[in-house]
């Protein structure tokens, strides 16, 4: 009895079960719920090499290392279930009889590759019996046609013309531009180990050590990270530009251009509720958590803008700044506060769900709900206090 999560239930089942004769392979792999996702996080790394031999070597003493680091629970990798190969290599007979790998290979093809032929309103699939592919006698005594010296077309046995050799092969093997890649994925404890000190650990660990005795390996950041720094670089730039274009209505809704410094004051504050959320929840920062920030920064602003607004137009009737002050935080406090209780229980839902499809979304509700009500609570006394500030000062 007790709590455990998936990926601890998975990582220890990898521990005990043992790969079945018959099976080509065994993989076990998991889900996440909400409770199982706090304190667990993942870092995807990716190497490249020339040469297959040397990419398996290098992942290897990788794979090790990071298996020692406190706080990682599991490793896994592209390379981690193997096959076995078979290795043809034509011996002087063959060359004598000029039968080539293109020969060889194209008539295994056929023999143990189905074949479809059209008949009289049907297709015939071909194919040798299921023992005989399955066989390497019968691979071994596959007669391969050739022409002899007086252009008559003989046969003669795979075996008398080849050396026949398995040898263990990674089941999944990728080439891009030229090279043999692979990935290694490594299951922290987010709670005692920082994803970016890990990525920076292992960096330095590959530079100074693996580098040295495998010269042309290479290590890159997943696909996954990579697009993720493009969003986050999108979304500041976007985020900027809304910032500036919100700044210039209000100077012109206000005819001022401090008036909406005092606006903008509330999304500093939206953001740091957001954290506040998330440290509290036990919830990982997202690439959701960073679009929920953006779309707080959007939110918290109305409020703003309302009491600004009724301060001036009690300030246009004659009251005095400090009474009219009083006024608009009497009077705009009520639907302030309801409008910021109705949007956080309205996502409420949304944080107390439990199924798959939600925990992507959680993240951005956490950083929205949080962030309103922090913002909220501080922007009913900053942003009076801030307007009451500036005139005090203008007066003097």
């Amino acid at each position: 009895q007790g709590n455990y999560s998936s990926q601890k239930i998975a990582s220890e089942l990898k521990t005990l079960l043992n790969k079945p004769e018959q099976a080509k392979s065994l993989n076990i792999s998991h889900t996440f719920s909400r409770a199982n996702r706090q304190g667990q996080a993942q870092l995807r790394l990716h190497l490249n090499a020339e040469d297959q031999t040397t990419l398996i070597q290098s992942l290897q003493v990788l794979k090790k290392f990071a298996a020692n680091i406190k706080g990682v629970t599991s490793t896994n990798n592209s390379l981690s279930q193997t096959v076995q190969s078979l290795n043809i290599q034509l011996n002087n007979l063959a060359k004598a009889y000029n039968i080539s790998n293109h020969d060889i290979a194209k008539t295994i093809q056929t023999r143990f590759q189905s074949q479809l032929i059209n008949s009289t309103n049907q297709r015939l699939k071909v194919q040798l019996p299921h023992n005989e592919r399955e066989s390497i006698w019968y691979l071994s005594n596959t007669p391969i046609p050739f022409t002899n010296n007086h252009g008559q077309n003989q046969s003669i046995p795979l075996s008398q013309l080849a050396y026949l050799s398995y040898t263990p092969q990674p089941a999944s093997s990728h080439i891009k531009n030229g090279r043999y890649t692979a990935w290694l994925d490594i299951h922290f404890d987010s709670s005692s180990l920082d994803k970016d000190t890990l990525r920076k650990f292992l960096h330095q660990y590959f530079t100074n050590q693996i580098r040295l005795n495998f010269e042309h390996v290479n290590l890159s950041p997943s696909e996954q990270d990579s697009n993720e720094s493009i969003i986050i670089q999108h979304l500041s730039a976007g985020f900027t530009v809304a910032i500036l274009f919100m700044f210039m209505c209000m100077a012109l809704l206000f005819n001022s251009y401090l008036q909406p410094l005092y606006v903008l004051s509330a999304i500093p504050f939206g953001i740091i509720g957001s954290l506040i959320g998330h440290v509290v929840l036990l919830e990982p920062l997202t690439i959701w958590s960073v679009t929920g920030i953006i779309a707080v920064s959007g939110i918290v602003v109305n409020d703003n803008i309302v009491l600004v607004h009724f301060i001036n137009q009690a300030r246009i009737q004659g009251g005095d700044i400090h009474q009219a002050i009083l006024t608009a935080g009497q009077k705009r406090f009520r639907p302030i506060f309801l409008t910021t209780i109705t949007s956080f229980i309205g996502l409420l839902p949304m944080l107390l769900e439990k199924s798959f499809e939600a925990q992507f979304l959680i993240p951005m509700a956490i950083s929205i709900s949080f962030g309103i009500l922090f913002a909220t609570a501080i922007s009913l006394i900053l942003v009076p206090t801030l307007y009451s500030f500036s005139k005090n000062t203008a007066s003097n």
